[in-house]
C-alpha cells in the first residue's frame, strides 16, 4: 500500500480547491483540502516516480512553485518524505522532524538527529540545526540528513542517511527583519516596503514551524514590533495586505 502524501500549503482565494504536480514522468492533480488561508494537498506517490529526490512542479490557482520531494516507497517499507518550504520573502528553510503519521508533516516514519546545511554545493559552517536562516543571501541550499527509520512507537529500526534535493534562494530586499537571530522575550522589528494602499488594513498572522498559530498583528506602519515569544525556533509570518495579497517573512528565536 503506498502511503498519503500531504503538502502543505498557503491559499488566497475562496475558489481554489486543486492543484496540479508535475513530476518528470507524470502529471496528477490533486485536491486541496483545509480552510480558506490554509489547506493540504494530499495524493498518492505515482508509481512512475523513482526512489530518492525529486522534484515537481505545483500549480495552484496559475501559480507555480517548485516543490522538492523525497520518496522512499518500496524502500524496506519507508515511505514518502515531503520536505516543507515556505515562499515568498522567507528566508530561513526548515526540516519536518515529525515521524508520527496522524499529523499533516509527517516525514515518512523518520527520526533525524543530524543536519548539516550547503550552499552551492559548500558545507557551511556551523548551520547544523533542523532549521537555517539564510539572512536572504542568494543561492541553491540542501541539507544532509542522519537518523533512523523509527516504528509506530518510535523504537528505531535503521540507520538512514541521505541529502535533500536543492533550494534556490533568490533575492528580495522588500521586507527586512532584525535583530537576527532576536533572543527570548525580545521584540522583533519587521520593515514593509508596502505602498499606502497595501499597508491599508493589513495584518499579519504568526505560524511556528510545525504549522501552529501563535498570534495575530494588526499592521499599522511600515514598522512592525512584533515581541511576547518566550519559546526558541523558527517563525513564519504571513502578512494579507489591504490589496488582499499574501506575502511571508520568516525570523528565528534563540536563549
Amino acid at each position: 500500500m503506498r502511503r498519503r502524501s500531504n503538502i502543505d500549503v498557503l491559499l488566497n482565494s475562496y475558489s481554489i480547491a486543486e492543484a496540479t504536480i508535475q513530476f518528470d514522468c507524470i502529471t496528477i492533480v490533486a485536491p486541496i483540502v483545509g480552510n480558506v488561508t490554509h489547506g493540504t494537498i494530499t495524493f498518492d506517490m505515482p508509481a512512475c516516480v523513482p526512489w530518492g529526490p525529486n522534484v515537481a512542479v505545483v500549480t495552484i490557482d496559475n501559480c507555480e512553485y517548485n516543490v522538492g520531494i523525497m520518496n522512499f516507497n518500496g524502500n524496506g517499507g519507508v515511505k514518502e518524505l515531503i520536505y516543507i518550504r515556505w515562499e515568498g520573502n522567507a528566508d530561513v528553510l526548515a526540516v519536518s522532524n515529525n515521524s508520527d503519521p496522524a499529523s499533516p508533516y509527517y516525514n515518512g516514519g523518520m527520526e533525524f538527529l543530524t543536519y548539516q546545511w550547503y550552499k552551492n554545493g559548500v558545507k557551511i559552517e556551523g548551520a547544523t540545526l533542523q532549521y537555517y536562516q539564510h539572512f536572504g543571501e542568494p543561492g541553491i541550499y540542501h541539507v544532509h540528513i542522519t537518523g533512523y527509520k523509527v516504528d509506530a512507537k518510535g523504537n528505531r529500526l535503521e540507520y538512514v542517511e541521505f541529502v535533500t534535493c536543492g533550494f534556490e534562494v533568490k533575492a528580495n530586499s522588500s521586507i527586512t527583519v532584525y535583530p537576527v537571530p532576536a533572543q527570548v522575550d525580545q521584540p522583533v522589528w519587521i520593515d514593509l516596503n508596502l505602498t499606502p494602499a497595501e499597508l491599508d488594513g493589513a495584518y499579519l498572522d504568526i505560524y511556528d514551524v510545525k504549522g501552529a498559530f501563535v498570534k495575530h498583528v494588526n499592521v499599522e506602519s511600515a514598522k512592525v514590533k512584533v515581541e511576547g515569544f518566550n519559546t526558541q525556533g523558527a517563525y513564519f509570518g504571513k502578512i494579507t495586505t489591504g490589496t488582499n495579497e499574501i506575502k511571508s517573512v520568516k525570523f528565528v528565536i534563540v536563549k
